[in-house]
């Protein structure tokens, strides 16, 4: 009797860190998906963003075809 609620609870917490494990896509028009964490409009050109291992990097909009956020919000 303790198992389906042991595995139920199970399910539950990992379904739970893998939401709060989330991230920002980066869609480029070449077809390329790439994780980022925070992003931000640092010119009119380019956009900065924070990578997997944190570093700051930046990319063109011309690239860009859109960053789909980890709320489910599409911009750009």
């Amino acid at each position: 009797m303790k198992k389906p609620i042991y595995y139920f609870v199970l399910i539950i917490l990992t379904l739970s860190l893998l939401e709060s494990k989330a991230q920002n896509t980066l869609l480029l028009i070449n077809g390329k998906k790439v994780e980022i964490g925070e992003f931000k409009r640092s010119d009119s050109l380019f956009l900065a963003y924070k990578n997997k291992k944190g570093k700051i990097k930046s990319v063109n909009l011309f690239d860009i075809f859109s960053v789909q956020e980890k709320n489910g919000k599409e911009t750009i």
